[in-house]
């Protein structure tokens, strides 16, 4: 994914990932998408780097996901 910016808003990056704003926002809570506030403390700050690490480390928990057998189902 090319990004012209190296810093981003939470809008712009759940427009990237095509989700919405809140996710964004739970994967800064949950330590998954580093960002810091703004000089005023309002607004999160995203950067591109940040964006990217993440993207790759998804992409590779996606891909070893994948590659797993999977599970039988017990019978009911």
């Amino acid at each position: 994914m090319m990004i012209d910016k190296k810093v981003l808003y939470v809008s712009e990056v759940a427009s990237l990932l095509g989700c919405c704003s809140a996710v964004v926002y739970k994967l800064i809570e949950n330590g998954k998408l580093k960002a810091y506030k703004d000089a005023g403390g309002k607004r999160w700050r995203i950067p591109e780097l940040a964006l990217n690490d993440y993207i790759q480390q998804s992409q590779e928990a996606f891909e070893t996901t994948k590659n797993r057998e999977p599970r039988k189902r017990s019978k009911v």
